[in-house]
């Protein structure tokens, strides 16, 4: 009971904390049809010397998970309606300053992008998917995933398509 008292505070907290003073809304920005969008792949970890079997064996399935996931979004970002380009977290300052405005992001994601554990047993992880403001650090959420969903580009772009679409009144 306790556990799930503290997942509902930091969803709470989550949707509630200003980033960079800015207000955070929830939906998606009014000239997302007009302007680009990042996607964010999933980047691989290279094994370690000398870590432990246990590790080495996280890192296999980590590096899998991303090579599907990557997959999925290659596959699903076909139905996005407007400008967008897919790269790899490494080169956001560099696409922020060819004029790049907004990320699709989630912090869960980000986590296991940089190599954060992010499944411990008896616990559940959920996270916002939220547009991005590069510019402002304004956050435009969307929905929220469990960690189960993670590396999952298929069911996470899907919903976001959706809304996207519905929003513009685009058919893809």
């Amino acid at each position: 009971m306790i556990s799930y008292t503290l997942l509902i505070l930091q969803v709470l907290i989550l949707f509630s904390s200003p980033s960079f003073g800015q207000k955070d809304v929830n939906g998606l920005p009014d000239d997302l049809n007009i302007e680009s969008i990042v996607f964010l792949k999933f980047d691989s970890m290279s094994l370690e010397p000398g870590s432990s079997k246990a590790a080495q064996r996280d890192i296999r399935w980590r590096n899998e998970m991303a090579t599907k996931g990557n997959n999925a979004l290659m596959e699903e970002v076909k139905r996005y309606p407007f400008k967008y380009t897919i790269a790899s977290r490494s080169k956001l300052k560099e696409l922020k300053e060819k004029g790049y405005k907004y990320i699709l992001e989630n912090d869960m994601m980000n986590g296991y992008n940089s190599g954060d554990p992010m499944f411990r047993p008896f616990e559940k992880y959920i996270a916002a998917f939220y547009v991005l403001d590069l510019q402002t650090g304004k956050k435009y959420f969307l929905f929220t995933i469990s960690q189960t969903y993670a590396y999952r580009y298929d069911y996470t772009m899907n919903k976001f398509v959706d809304k996207v679409t519905k929003k513009y009144k685009v058919k893809t």
